[in-house]
């Protein structure tokens, strides 16, 4: 898992819903409470990162399109989310 302080092993997410709750050592006496696990069989983990570089919404891409209008566009295409 990344977290601030770089890359970490043995390091579980809790989730209530969609929300993250914490973040604890895998051996945490609440991970054994845990209804769901999912095992991802080695891939790096980024909780809570959203990835937030868009090319553009609504049919509109800021390449092809940069003035005060593609940009109300876009911004309504992502409202949202």
């Amino acid at each position: 898992m990344l977290t601030d302080d770089g890359l970490q092993d043995g390091l579980v997410v809790l989730l209530a819903g969609t929300q993250i709750q914490a973040v604890v050592a895998a051996d945490d006496a609440r991970v054994a409470q845990a209804h769901t696990r999912v095992d991802l069989g080695g891939a790096t983990l980024l909780p809570g990162f959203i990835d937030i570089q868009v090319n553009g919404g609504g049919g509109v891409l800021f390449n092809n399109a940069r003035d005060p209008q593609a940009l109300a566009t876009i911004a309504a295409a992502h409202r949202r989310y």
